[in-house]
């Protein structure tokens, strides 16, 4: 039983990589690395403000609220940039 699990899962894998490499393929080309570059600093930009709202929420000061959230949002931005953008 275990060796039919394993067959079917090692199967499965295979046809799903072969499904999908042709979007993968386009998707981290050069021509969509523009499109990569603004979703990732827009998700970037909307950490920061769903951050900002919540420690506001949360009743932390402003200034340090911002601080936090732009930081968190920034190594957000340089994490995935550094995967999916370059």
């Amino acid at each position: 039983m275990q060796k039919k699990i394993q067959y079917t899962r090692q199967r499965y894998s295979k046809w799903l990589v072969e499904r999908l490499r042709p979007a993968l393929l386009w998707l981290f080309s050069d021509v969509t690395r523009p499109i990569r570059f603004v979703c990732i600093g827009g998700s970037a930009a909307l950490i920061q403000l769903c951050l900002l709202d919540l420690f506001l929420q949360l009743h932390i000061h402003a200034w340090l609220a911002n601080i936090v959230a732009f930081f968190l949002a920034a190594q957000f931005n340089f994490l995935f940039s550094s995967f999916f953008t370059w």
